[in-house]
């Protein structure tokens, strides 16, 4: 080494430069150009990773050191591989510097000026916990409760998933505010489900549940509609215990087509009667428990409910036939409308357990004897048959008095 040129610190060590620039420690003196790099950070270990090239060229045996802006000492320090790159690990953030001694051949480089962020936190998941789903009745909703398990308390915002396993229907609900979180309306089948509760910052957790097992189950019911010749009966009972359901509400309410009515004509009376499209059946159990249901039955597998002739036109129209016919359950859960067998009009025999609501147009025209009436469809053809058979003894009449009049020119004498 050649005399004492210089002398300087980096953090708490020191070191001589040679006036030569021969040798490791040399501070320059080559020819090639050397240009340093950067790239940051590599987590969790908070690394920033140095490259030392010259012309495209990756150059070993660069020694980097890092200084902090602040006091001047050395943060840390590093030389570069084969690959012409050194991993310096930085324990804070704050502004930094290098100081570069580059191989005997190469020239000082540029310093880097930098501000180093580090590493953000690892902030670990929190832990999600579903502690009650209930269902809501009547209806197809699930409440369900979550809270955080670690610290006891309940979450909000969260978003439900409710997957029917054996389908693989999923429904989805976002949610805002406490709990309970409601998922959105499902239709609730007796098999199993996967319910899922999402929330940023959280692992998911899930719950598989059996809905129609045990606690996990709305109270339901079966309607059972049976129609006879002069007879309509509804049957409701409850679909887990098979008892039937006392004084619930069973309303009849005949639908008819907007277009291409059809008329039938009652035996006897020749009164032509508008034959309905379908009946509304809608069963109210008068149970918070329970939910109201509506079912549509087409005509042709009921008698036909009718009115009266009120205005003396040969019709029965929808003006004069009830809007509806409303029966109560008994105690073995059934209600009935009966007719009088063998008559042209049926008439429901109690009227106590039957609601007739009249026609609200016209409101001046009410229906007759405030009950309805049920005509069969095979009364409908005993009717046409009667009067089939009638026009021909009349015939039969006619001609065998003409031939006996001997073919006289006038049915009467003048």
């Amino acid at each position: 080494y050649g005399p004492l040129t210089s002398f300087s610190y980096y953090g708490a060590v020191g070191f001589a430069s040679a006036s030569s620039g021969t040798g490791d420690g040399a501070t320059g003196g080559g020819t090639g150009d050397l240009e340093l790099s950067y790239e940051e950070a590599f987590c969790p270990d908070n690394l920033v990773s140095f490259s030392a090239t010259s012309g495209g060229s990756s150059v070993e045996g660069v020694r980097i050191r890092v200084i902090e802006g602040t006091t001047g000492v050395t943060a840390g320090e590093g030389i570069t591989d084969s690959n012409g790159t050194t991993d310096i690990s930085l324990n804070k953030a704050g502004d930094y510097r290098t100081s570069t001694i580059p191989p005997s051949s190469y020239s000082d480089p540029d310093e880097l000026s930098f501000y180093f962020a580090g590493c953000k936190a690892v902030v670990e998941p929190g832990t999600l916990e579903i502690v009650n789903v209930a269902p809501v009745c009547p209806g197809n909703t699930l409440n369900v409760t979550v809270k955080d398990k670690d610290t006891n308390g309940t979450v909000g915002d969260v978003v439900i998933t409710a997957l029917e396993l054996n389908t693989g229907i999923e429904y989805v609900t976002a949610t805002a505010g406490q709990q309970p979180a409601t998922a959105e309306p499902m239709e609730l089948k007796e098999t199993a489900y996967v319910i899922t509760v999402s929330k940023e910052g959280y692992a998911d957790a899930t719950l598989q549940i059996n809905y129609g097992q045990g606690d996990l189950y709305c109270p339901d019911y079966k309607t059972k509609i049976t129609c006879e010749e002069d007879s309509i009966q509804v049957e409701v009972k409850d679909k887990r215990t098979d008892t039937g359901i006392v004084n619930a509400f069973v309303s009849i309410t005949p639908q008819y087509a907007t277009g291409g009515r059809e008329y039938a004509t009652l035996q006897l009376t020749g009164v032509q009667v508008l034959i309905p499209e379908k009946y509304l059946f809608t069963v109210d159990p008068q149970e918070e428990k329970y939910p109201v249901k509506t079912e549509e039955v087409v005509y042709e597998e009921c008698p036909v409910i009718i009115g009266e002739d009120n205005d003396g036109d040969g019709k029965i129209e929808p003006e004069e036939t009830p809007e509806e016919v409303t029966l109560t359950t008994g105690q073995d859960g059934t209600a009935e409308i009966r007719g009088t067998a063998g008559g042209e009009v049926l008439q429901p025999p109690a009227p106590a357990n039957v609601t007739i609501t009249a026609p609200t147009t016209p409101a001046a025209v009410p229906v007759a004897g405030g009950e309805p009436a049920i005509v069969s469809i095979e009364d409908i053809a005993k009717g046409i048959l009667v009067l089939m058979l009638a026009v021909i003894v009349v015939l039969a009449i006619f001609f065998y008095w003409r031939r006996r009049e001997g073919g006289k020119k006038y049915l009467f004498k003048r």
